[in-house]
């Protein structure tokens, strides 16, 4: 029984294997005669080409697994179809040059010759959409000289805002620019839209003030050393939870310098003095303020100014009829809810009608079950629900399926047959129905 799941970082250091490998083979082409050499060269071939495609197999099957965790699904798009298309080339390469032995012929020969160029192809690509994944768009632009960059106009103000930013004006904070242009090189890469190290956002300010899951405020306004964004890049480099992470240099003492002023001095995001949702809702600031001091993360959403998220993910074990209470009043704003990780009493999902304006709900490794799924039926506007390792069967997963909004599901670690699975997939087309079943999971290798 193997845990992909946990394996999915091997990814990031097998896939120098087949692309050494398949250097090789081309260097073997390119260098070596086959008229003078060719049983030096078959005997070559033969071995390396079949290493190779092994090795693609392994790294792409991690891949998937790491995709499933660590990414956004379609921002790895790019990247994993160019990876099948180098795994299929591969494939008929070998094939084909096994032809060529087997029965030569100018037929056998071309095919090897064209799957070897295509594979090359899909290889390039492969690795330029994985170098966009880990260094961002700008990586290629980034390393060239100053003279080869594109310069931004006078009419644009250069440079690229977060969504909504309104660009033009001379910033209130002297320090904002240069924080932020230091998170953009150094965190949001990994705590940005595509992807969510921690289940922290670094891209949104709400949610970058809030923090991910270690439930402590990742920026402070005014204060550096409560926050745990400045925590984390003064921890020593081996510590657990430095960042950025060990595999990434250090920040130097004066961008955190920079950063510590920056934080002292409000902590404003471009542009953001200039957003109408900036005025919120005191009453509703109120509320979250008294949730937080509960343990609680809450914010309002990064796509509303009056809708709120509640995070009890991380809380320890929390008294579900005060959690109750405490959120009545914010019955109409709140939007997301992530119950996830908790023992929950049965009126736990009874009471979930008492917020009708859910549109995302996190259950993943929780205790809910297929009858505490009928509860929720009165949800028009639940489009997420995240049911990933719990007891939920088939008959739970048809239930949730009926909610009229639901548009994301996920099903990982659900014990379903494959057959069924594949059913309710061509079923309902319209639902991204996102995991593997147990059974998929374990499913033994085929000898």
């Amino acid at each position: 029984m193997i845990d992909w799941h946990s394996l999915g970082a091997l990814h990031l250091v097998l896939l120098h294997v087949p692309i050494g490998l398949f250097v090789g083979v081309l260097a073997l082409e390119l260098a070596l005669s086959r008229e003078k050499h060719q049983e030096a060269h078959d005997d070559a071939i033969g071995i390396l080409l079949p290493l190779c495609l092994l090795t693609s197999i392994l790294t792409v099957r991690f891949g998937y697994a790491l995709g499933e965790t660590d990414y956004d699904w379609d921002a790895i798009a790019d990247h994993r179809n160019a990876g099948y298309v180098f795994l299929g080339a591969l494939t008929l390469a070998l094939f084909s040059f096994w032809w060529s032995r087997w029965r030569p012929n100018m037929w056998s020969g071309g095919v090897y010759a064209i799957s070897l160029v295509a594979s090359l192809i899909a290889l390039i690509l492969t690795g330029h959409f994985g170098g966009v994944i880990t260094h961002g768009e700008d990586a290629l632009t980034d390393a060239l000289p100053e003279f080869m960059k594109t310069k931004p106009s006078a009419t644009t103000g250069g440079g690229d805002t977060p969504d909504g930013v309104v660009s033009g004006s001379e910033p209130a904070n002297p320090y904002m620019d240069e924080a932020y242009a230091i998170l953009e090189k150094s965190c949001i890469e990994c705590h940005g839209l595509d992807k969510r190290k921690g289940g922290y956002r670094l891209d949104v300010p709400r949610l970058a003030r809030v923090g991910g899951e270690s439930n402590k405020p990742g920026i402070v306004s005014g204060e550096p050393d409560a926050s745990e964004l400045i925590h984390r890049i003064m921890l020593p480099r081996d510590a657990e939870g430095a960042m950025p992470p060990n595999k990434k240099p250090a920040l130097p003492s004066e961008q955190i310098d920079m950063l510590r002023l920056w934080i002292e001095t409000g902590a404003p995001f471009p542009g953001e003095e200039n957003k109408a949702e900036a005025k919120l809702d005191p009453e509703i600031v109120k509320q979250l303020e008294a949730l937080r001091e509960l343990g609680w993360a809450t914010d309002f959403t990064p796509w509303s100014s009056s809708k709120v998220l509640v995070n009890l993910s991380q809380a320890e074990l929390p008294d579900w009829k005060l959690c109750h209470a405490k959120l009545l009043p914010l019955s109409s704003k709140l939007v997301w809810l992530n119950a996830a990780n908790q023992v929950w009493p049965p009126e736990f999902y009874t009471d979930l009608k008492d917020f009708p304006q859910l549109q995302r709900l996190h259950l993943e490794h929780s205790n809910v079950t297929d009858a505490d799924l009928v509860q929720l039926a009165s949800f028009k506007q639940l489009n997420y629900l995240n049911l990933a390792s719990t007891k939920v069967t088939l008959s739970g997963l048809k239930t949730a399926l009926t909610l009229p909004a639901l548009t994301e599901l996920f099903i990982h670690n659900l014990d379903l047959k494959p057959k069924d699975l594949k059913q309710i997939r061509v079923e309902h087309p319209n639902v991204a129905i996102i995991g593997q079943s147990t059974q998929e999971v374990n499913k033994p290798k085929e000898k």
